[in-house]
């Protein structure tokens, strides 16, 4: 068994899938490798079967850490052998803090209406001594 580490983004929105009436998530993600030379971008294909109430949050874009075993085939396309990266997932973890302006109003409270940092009288009143 190979283990791996990835971080990388989502190119498309994660789908539910079910296999031997086991419920999982497959996504394709993206690790891009940056060099002198340029970009080199690999894509890999994530199977996880841990945690069925990530799908609404792994959306096209989302930033994610995947660990996971790897395993490499081929397979012939226009006449090409071309290979296939499966990396079948044991944790998946979000990277960075990127969420939209919609999911960030209803995840973070208004202060409105609510004193921030305590008057000075507050502050003089609680002193430990």
């Amino acid at each position: 068994m190979i283990s791996i580490n990835i971080t990388g983004n989502l190119g498309a929105d994660a789908k539910e899938e079910t296999f031997n009436e086991r419920k999982q998530i497959t996504f394709r993600m993206c690790s891009t490798r940056r060099s002198k030379d340029g970009d080199a971008p690999t894509w890999f294909n994530v199977v996880y079967r841990d945690s069925p109430n990530m799908l609404p949050h792994l959306i096209k874009g989302t930033s994610v850490h995947v660990c996971g075993s790897l395993v490499a085939k081929a397979y012939m396309h226009d006449n090409q052998p071309t290979p296939s990266l499966t990396v079948y997932a044991t944790d998946v973890s979000f990277v960075g803090a990127r969420q939209n302006a919609q999911q960030q109003q209803q995840t973070v409270p208004q202060a409105q209406d609510q004193q921030l940092f305590p008057s000075q009288q507050e502050q003089e009143n609680d002193l430990p001594f």
